[in-house]
C-alpha cells in the first residue's frame, strides 16, 4: 500500500532553509534562491527479522614485549603483539530491523543526488498513513505539489537493506565478542546470517526543496516538511573569510616580528598574508564545488574499481552498487541533454506560446524535463482521478480535467511529439 509522512502546514513551517544556511558571521546570504518547492521524494523502506550464529572466530589480547636492543638504539623499545584464542562457544542472536532505520530506508528515484536526499531520512516513517490525492494540495490551496515518481526497482533497496544487515551484524558480533571476553580484536569471524520475513513498502516523504545558484552551478536542498530534517550544501562569505583571515596573518606576522627575521616588508606582507588571505578565500568560494566534483568522482572511482573487480569497500556488491551509480550518473546525463536540448529550442516555443496549454495544464515549464513532466502528472492524476468522487457533477467534471491532464502528458512524455508541438503548437 503507498503511504506517506504527515506534512506540516505551510504557514507553521519555520525558515529552516535560512536557519541551516546558518546566522554566523561567516554565514553567506545565498543568491537567487527559488521560492520552495513542495514535492514528494519517493522512497523504500525495508524490514526484515535476522537471526545470526557466530559459526566461528578468534579474539586477541594486547601483550607488550620488550624489543632486541640494537647498537643504534640504546633505549630499550617495546612492540606491540596478539594473543589469539580461538571462540569455541556457540552464540546466536536475533533481531529485528525496522523501517524507521534511515539506514532502512533507500531514495527511490535517480533525479537527486543520494548524499543531500539521504540526510532527510530518519523516524519520521513511523508517521506514515496511506496516501490519498488531498495530500497533493497546498495548505492554502494556491497550487498542487509534485510527486517524483518511484523509478528504482524495489530489488535494488533489497539489496541495500541486506548489505546494511550484513554489515551491521558483523560488527555487532565483533563488538560483543570484545564484551564478553573482554578482547582488544576479533579476527577470522564467520557468521551465519539467516534474513526472514524481509519486506519493502513505498513511502512518500514531503519534501520542501530550495534551489539556489553558485558560481553559476545550482545547489539544491532538501527539508523534511514533517521534523524539518535537513540535506544540502552550506555556503560561507568568502568576503569576511578572507578580512578575517588578513586581519589574523597579520596580527601572526606582527606578534612574531616578521620584519626582524631577515624578511623584507614586501616578502612579508606577500608571503605571510597576501598568500594565505588568497587561499582561503579562494577555498571558501570554490568548496561547494570542489566538494561535489570530489564525490562524484570517488563514486565514479569506485564504479571503475568493482568493474575491474577491485572492491574498494568489502561491504558493498559491485555487481548492483556499480550498476545504481552508473544508471544514477546516466540519468542525470540524460536530464541535462534534455535541458540542453530544450534551451536550443527557445525560439521554437516563443513562437507556439504552449499553443493548446498543454504546459499549462501540467503546471509545469517548458523548460521541464521528462521527469518534471512525470511528477507533475503523477500528482495532478491522483487528485482529479474520477474514482475519488462520488457526486455525479463533481465526478464528471473530474473525469473531463483527468481527460486533459492525460492528453497533456501524452504529447508532452514522448520526445517526438513534443518537439513538434513545441515548434508548430500542434501535436500532429
Amino acid at each position: 500500500m503507498l503511504s506517506s509522512v504527515s506534512v506540516l502546514p505551510g504557514n507553521k513551517l519555520p525558515n529552516a532553509f535560512e536557519r541551516f544556511q546558518g546566522h554566523s558571521f561567516f554565514s553567506s546570504k545565498t543568491s537567487g534562491t527559488e521560492p520552495a518547492e513542495e514535492i514528494y521524494l519517493p522512497f523504500w523502506v525495508t524490514s526484515a527479522k535476522v537471526t545470526t550464529r557466530i559459526v566461528q572466530a578468534e579474539v586477541g589480547f594486547d601483550t607488550t614485549r620488550p624489543a632486541p636492543l640494537a647498537p643504534t638504539r640504546p633505549v630499550e623499545d617495546h612492540t606491540l603483539e596478539y594473543n589469539w584464542y580461538s571462540v569455541l562457544e556457540t552464540f546466536t542472536f536475533e533481531r529485528e530491523y525496522k523501517g524507521d532505520s534511515p539506514y532502512m530506508q533507500t531514495y527511490a528515484s535517480y533525479k537527486y543526488r543520494r548524499d543531500p536526499v539521504h540526510a532527510i531520512r530518519g523516524s519520521s516513517v513511523k508517521n506514515a498513513q496511506p496516501f490519498s490525492p488531498s495530500m497533493l494540495d497546498a495548505w492554502d490551496g494556491s497550487h498542487v505539489r509534485k510527486v517524483d515518481p518511484f523509478i528504482m526497482l524495489p530489488s535494488v533497496a533489497l539489496r541495500f537493506a541486506e548489505s546494511y544487515i550484513r554489515y551491521n551484524e558483523e560488527r555487532q558480533a565483533e563488538w560483543f565478542l570484545e564484551r564478553k571476553f573482554r578482547a582488544d580484536r576479533v579476527r577470522e569471524l564467520e557468521l551465519d546470517i539467516k534474513i526472514q520475513n524481509m519486506k519493502v513498502h513505498p513511502v512518500y516523504f514531503p519534501v520542501y526543496l530550495y534551489t539556489f545558484e553558485h558560481l553559476g552551478r545550482k545547489f539544491r536542498t532538501f527539508v523534511n516538511a514533517h521534523d524539518l530534517k535537513i540535506g544540502g550544501m552550506r555556503l560561507y562569505d568568502w568576503h569576511r573569510v578572507s578580512a578575517v583571515t588578513a586581519l589574523g596573518m597579520g596580527w601572526v606576522m606582527w606578534s612574531i616580528g616578521g620584519i626582524g627575521h631577515g624578511m623584507s616588508s614586501i616578502a612579508t606582507y606577500w608571503l605571510g598574508i597576501a598568500l594565505p588571505t588568497a587561499l582561503a578565500s579562494i577555498a571558501t568560494l570554490y568548496y561547494p564545488l570542489f566538494s561535489r566534483w570530489v564525490r562524484d568522482r570517488f563514486r565514479q572511482g569506485e564504479y571503475r574499481a568493482h568493474h575491474h573487480g577491485q572492491e574498494s569497500n568489502e561491504d558493498v556488491d559491485p555487481a548492483w552498487v556499480g550498476a545504481y551509480d552508473k544508471f544514477e550518473e546516466e540519468r542525470r546525463y540524460q536530464n541535462w541533454r534534455e535541458n540542453q536540448e530544450q534551451k536550443q529550442g527557445k525560439s521554437r516555443r516563443a513562437n507556439s506560446a504552449d499553443a493548446l496549454g498543454y504546459y499549462r495544464m501540467l503546471g509545469v515549464s517548458s523548460w521541464g524535463t521528462k521527469q518534471d513532466i512525470q511528477a507533475a502528472f503523477r500528482g495532478l492524476a491522483l487528485r482529479y482521478h474520477p474514482d475519488r468522487f462520488t457526486d455525479p457533477e463533481a465526478k464528471l467534471q473530474a473525469k473531463k480535467k483527468f481527460q486533459e491532464i492525460s492528453q497533456a502528458y501524452m504529447v508532452l512524455r514522448d520526445p517526438k511529439r513534443r518537439r513538434i508541438y513545441d515548434s508548430t503548437g500542434d501535436v500532429e
